[in-house]
């Protein structure tokens, strides 16, 4: 393998890596809120995405601060 072979091997892997990476964040971004199970646990005055959380028990504990 010369350095013109090696330097385009690298730089696919380079960008397949990148790929996987903005894949692996834009899926895990969507699931932020969505029916699944908190990941904070039940720390909900703790939780930085609180404003935007559609969970049972973020909303529960948002009415709460209310009052």
């Amino acid at each position: 393998m010369n350095r013109k072979d090696f330097i385009r091997v690298s730089g696919r892997w380079m960008m397949f890596g990148l790929l996987a990476m903005t894949a692996g964040v834009l899926l895990n971004r969507k699931q932020v809120g969505s029916k699944n199970a908190c990941r904070v646990g039940n720390y909900c005055g703790q939780c930085k995405i609180l404003a935007g959380c559609s969970l049972p028990k973020a909303l529960k504990y948002k009415e709460n601060e209310k009052e």
